[in-house]
């Protein structure tokens, strides 16, 4: 549910604020994304109507989106060929 919170809240700023905007971009209904919306300023204290508080959250769901990107792009460990010869 963590993810789908933090996928509401990202979607919701890129749809510039709008509850019907990011209700159709996710396919859900209106209601579900001002619960999720309010689940998440609940859960993290964070007042997404304040200006500074709503950069910080942007900022935030960016610099996780980049090191996500950025690990699942590095290469695996290498696998030592543990058979006997």
């Amino acid at each position: 549910m963590g993810a789908e919170i933090l996928d509401t809240v990202r979607s919701w700023i890129q749809q510039r604020r709008s509850i019907a905007a990011t209700a159709r971009s996710l396919s859900i209904h209106d209601n579900s994304v001002r619960y999720r919306i309010a689940r998440f300023c609940a859960v993290t204290g964070a007042d997404l109507d304040d200006s500074d508080s709503l950069v910080e959250v942007w900022w935030a769901l960016e610099y996780a989106s980049i090191r996500q990107s950025a690990q699942s792009s590095r290469p695996g460990p290498k696998r030592e060929n543990t058979e006997h010869p």
